[in-house]
């Protein structure tokens, strides 16, 4: 994992036999702030380089470039990779392959890329991403609580009335910020019928730009999708069974009509506690693509796999509990890898974890938001039964049998 520290002090290392590249990325990197910055010439020399960093307990951001002189760029990536598994590679190349070479390296383990000619605006957009995806790996203390301990701990040297009185306020100010904060998570938080807030939903293509499009998850029949639970040492087992549970259960239950406004009233109808359950019944249908239906999970400190869950004490500033981020080939709408990050875990019990988990991960299968308020993929939680929905099902055999839509439309 990337230690903690500001962009003055992170170390990057450019492998990148042009000079004239290499000295435009350290430029764009240095307008960003970044100082710390080693280019390399070759493969080998990047290596080393880098080996070096790691022994000395550094752990550098690389930049690859893919058409190295002395050895291919798999070659390279799989050999820092086999160093350190959760080295950050962004990927360098203008070749002919790029599609393939950018899929299969980021199959491998690569973090993002780089297309030639290399833009500013490309380089901040993968910094910006990559430096708040750190700081949620490194899962510190909330800001506001940290702002509150200060002020608490904060000793009044002299006693006279001025500064009683500002002791006072501040003493006013602390106390109206742990009412505030007490209220929102016994009235908000508590309960998934008052709204849960989920985040942003983005794909971004292999070019590194947000792009809005339909896309699915290409695998070979019975293959799995491999989720790993990155930071689950944050949460208690039980905790970490409901985020599983939210993928892997099969277990459906009958919910009635008039529960959800439905119509007609008189029936019921089937839901799925887990992904695993719905996919296996979406999987009934002939589709186009291949339906994944099962998941293997891991818990792990390093992001790895297909679908990787980030658990984060933060607290994200707009009020969201979660967002989800796919890397997508565009020309094939095939998604590649996806990242689900879950905010303030701490403070969510297992059934707004599971609910929470159940909405991002259909996220990350391809869905995106429904039209139904009273439904699981809709944007803001408004239901008590936060389960997936036959019309996501069908969403998901609609998107899998290249209909060119990810949308859930339910009808009432």
């Amino acid at each position: 994992m990337n230690e903690a520290k500001n962009i003055h002090e992170r170390d990057v290392i450019i492998i990148e036999d042009s000079l004239s590249v290499a000295i435009l990325i350290r430029d764009f990197l240095n307008k960003l702030g970044y100082q710390n910055i080693h280019t390399c010439e070759n493969g080998a020399s990047g290596i080393r380089v880098f080996e070096e960093f790691v022994k000395a307990g550094n752990l550098p951001l690389i930049f690859l470039d893919y058409g190295l002189p002395d050895m291919k760029g798999d070659e390279v990536l799989d050999k820092i990779l086999s160093i350190r598994p959760d080295v950050k590679i962004i990927l360098e190349t203008a070749s002919e392959e790029t599609d393939a070479i950018i899929k299969d390296a980021i199959r491998r383990g690569a973090y993002n890329y780089l297309g030639k000619p290399i833009r500013f605006e490309n380089v901040k957009n993968i910094m910006d991403t990559f430096e708040k995806e750190n700081a949620i790996l490194q899962h510190p203390e909330p800001a506001t609580r940290k702002q509150l301990e200060a002020l608490v701990t904060k000793k009044t040297p002299i006693f006279n009335l001025k500064t009683i009185a500002v002791a006072i306020l501040i003493t006013s100010v602390v106390t109206v910020v742990f009412l505030s904060l007490f209220a929102y998570q016994s009235f908000i938080l508590q309960s998934p019928s008052t709204g849960l807030i989920t985040g942003k939903y983005l794909i971004q293509n292999l070019k590194g730009d947000v792009i809005d499009t339909w896309v699915a998850w290409y695998v070979a029949e019975g293959e799995p999708l491999h989720v790993s639970i990155v930071n689950s040492d944050l949460l208690p087992k039980d905790k970490i069974d409901a985020i599983k549970n939210a993928i892997t259960s099969e277990e459906s239950i009958e919910i009635k009509n008039t529960l959800l406004g439905k119509n007609p009233p008189e029936l019921t109808a089937t839901y799925y506690k887990g992904w695993a359950g719905a996919m296996k019944k979406a999987g009934e249908k002939d589709t186009f693509f291949y339906i994944p239906r099962d998941f293997e999970i891991i818990d792990t400190t390093e992001p790895a796999g297909d679908i990787m869950i980030i658990l984060s004490t933060l607290h994200d500033s707009n009020g969201e509990l979660a967002f989800t981020r796919s890397i997508a080939d565009s020309e094939e709408h095939q998604i590649l890898k996806s990242f689900i990050t879950i905010f303030n875990v701490e403070n969510l019990d297992n059934e707004e974890l599971s609910a929470i988990t159940r909405h991002e991960f259909g996220h990350a299968l391809g869905l995106a938001h429904s039209s139904a308020t009273e439904d699981l993929m809709y944007s803001k939680f408004r239901t008590d039964y936060p389960f997936i929905s036959q019309c996501d099902i069908d969403a998901i055999i609609s998107l899998y049998d290249n209909q060119k839509t990810n949308q859930v439309t339910c009808q009432n």
